[in-house]
């Protein structure tokens, strides 16, 4: 089995938080021909009150129906052998039962039984908004990366990956798996028919559903690269440029309502290409490393703003951290003000947010990280609340060296002229 590295390292860097399984008693009622079906079905009854109901408990409880009679004896289903074959069968879902009652009416068996049915205890995290990243899909045109053809299944799983990665180190979302499928099936059935603890088949019938889903287009992709003479020096200088068209949709699954969508349109100048100077393979991991932490970013500040969680005069701390933020970024904080609601449709669209300044990070941690309050006056500590202020992130464009490099010769093309015009006058 191969593992991607973002998968690798989110093993190892993630906290863990295993489900646990417990037992629940309930009581359920059962009928049938005879009191071993009766039994069954109300053990089916039971796991389904707990568990939800499944094919392999139905199946694996009717498979023991035929002992009920064993040596003409009706009264084996109370038996500790039946109980022990009904444990077994169940792999332990049914740890115990006691039949609380039973009778026979017009040839039809009704029984009541008490039974002890194994529940798998969810994580904490499992509580959170559940999202689910899908394989992205392709535009049509080929995407040129240099002189070579990009790899759009390389392409397509580097991004889905990388958006998957940012949203789980966002702490905010319970990221589904949508990619290794085949994987979870081949485990399902080893607890099925493999050597395992009794109680492991709880583990079946647990299977999440999304709230939201991602889904998306790559419609171009590719590097570009650009020689310019110099006027000065008359050396040709050659540039990279990156760019990604994306467009992407974030799906309720219930209402299949658009809950947000975006085009991102992004540009990377060579600055933000060096991690990606090893070759093809290289270019693409790096652009699609930028180009999944901008997306996730966008997604997580449309639906869960970085808040400022504590306030010591201009020492903030910010309840993010995480890949999803990097020290020296700068954010735009805000006052969270009234409640906005349309006067057209009477339906809610947020609240005031009132500009008050910038922050700028300067630690990260994995659950939350740190800024100073480096533009504006207003008191965030005497006026702090929790969900009082949020934070946006700041779109700086950043001048590519080269850029730079023109600026400079015009600057100085130009101190040259004014000292020439200066002497002729």
């Amino acid at each position: 089995m191969k593992f991607s590295f973002h998968y690798l390292v989110l093993l190892i860097c993630s906290p863990i938080l295993s489900a646990q399984i417990t037992y629940k008693a309930v009581e359920a009622s059962g009928l049938g021909k005879n009191s071993g079906e009766a039994v069954t079905n109300a053990l089916v009854e039971a796991v389904g009150m707990v568990n939800g109901r499944s094919i392999e408990s139905r199946t694996s409880l009717n498979n023991i129906e035929v002992s009920s009679f064993t040596n003409g004896k009706e009264d084996y289903v109370s038996s500790e052998a039946f109980k022990s074959a009904v444990k077994s069968a169940t792999k332990g879902t049914v740890s115990e039962y006691e039949v609380l009652s039973s009778e026979q009416i017009d040839g039809i068996f009704h029984v009541k039984v008490r039974a002890s049915v194994a529940k798998l205890k969810l994580s904490a995290s499992a509580n959170r908004k559940r999202i689910a990243v899908f394989p992205l899909r392709m535009g049509s045109k080929n995407f040129r990366v240099g002189d070579a053809v990009g790899n759009k299944e390389r392409i397509s799983r580097l991004l889905s990956q990388g958006i998957s990665t940012n949203l789980v180190q966002s702490r905010r979302f319970t990221v589904l798996d949508r990619e290794y499928i085949v994987e979870q099936l081949a485990e399902k059935a080893n607890i099925i028919l493999g050597d395992v603890k009794n109680e492991e088949m709880a583990r079946l019938g647990q299977e999440l559903i999304a709230d939201m889903i991602l889904v998306g287009t790559i419609e171009d992709f590719g590097v570009e690269s650009k020689s310019i003479r110099m006027q000065l020096s008359n050396r040709v200088v050659t540039t990279q440029t990156a760019f990604v068209n994306f467009g992407y949709r974030l799906l309720d699954v219930a209402t299949k309502q658009i809950k947000f969508a975006d085009v991102m349109e992004l540009k990377l100048d060579p600055s933000e290409l060096q991690a990606g100077s090893g070759g093809q393979g290289s270019l693409e991991s790096a652009i699609c490393r930028l180009a999944s932490e901008k997306i996730s970013v966008k997604i997580l500040e449309s639906i869960y703003p970085v808040v400022i969680v504590s306030a010591r005069g201009k020492y903030l701390t910010l309840g993010q951290g995480g890949n999803n933020i990097q020290k020296g970024d700068k954010m735009e904080i805000f006052y969270y003000g009234d409640p906005i609601l349309d006067p057209y449709t009477k339906e809610s669209l947020g609240r005031e947010e009132i500009p008050i300044g910038f922050i700028e990070i300067s630690r990260v941690n994995s659950k939350t990280s740190t800024a100073n309050y480096i533009e504006g006056d207003f008191d965030i500590g005497a006026n702090f609340a929790p969900k009082k202020f949020l934070c946006r992130s700041v779109d700086t464009i950043q001048k590519t060296e080269n850029d730079k490099r023109i600026d400079d010769a015009r600057s100085r093309f130009e101190e040259r002229r004014k000292k020439r015009s200066s002497l002729l006058d």
